[in-house]
């Protein structure tokens, strides 16, 4: 896959994101008795741009990661710089950020919802495609333009 795939999907989302997107949620009628809980029908687009920005932030030609952001815990790297505006993050940071929404929305449905609806997400895949902007190694053109 070419560096240019996950951008696309990642600009995809965006788009999305920027036209006033809002989650449909399906579920939580009462059949025969028992309650369905609600649950998140997410665009296709949303999972594809998730897993496309993961693709791009581990691509980039940089360090590979460190126990700094989160000590092997996503959870505990998010608590210790999730205070921080996205467009402050670095790589490793927002990777962590990426990885904190979609695997809390594993056990709790609705997290990348109500990250859409406050512009957390859109702000940070705007920050992973800078990152992937500005990502070199020595002496190398950015990621996004290689070929």
């Amino acid at each position: 896959m070419t560096d240019a795939a996950p951008r696309d999907a990642v600009e995809e989302l965006l788009a999305l994101l920027r036209s006033g997107y809002e989650v449909e949620w399906r579920g939580g009628e009462v059949v025969n008795g028992c309650a369905n809980a609600p649950w998140p029908d997410y665009h296709p687009a949303v999972r594809d741009g998730l897993a496309a920005a993961g693709r791009l932030l581990t691509s980039l030609d940089a360090p590979a990661p460190t126990a700094r952001a989160g000590a092997g815990d996503y959870r505990e790297g998010f608590r210790r710089f999730g205070h921080k505006p996205m467009t402050e993050l670095d790589r490793e940071e927002a990777a962590t950020a990426l990885t904190f929404v979609v695997r809390t929305e594993r056990f709790v449905d609705g997290t990348i919802a109500s990250w859409i609806e406050d512009g957390r997400l859109e702000r940070l895949l705007a920050r992973a495609l800078r990152l992937a902007d500005g990502a070199r190694a020595p002496g190398a053109p950015p990621v996004d333009a290689a070929q």
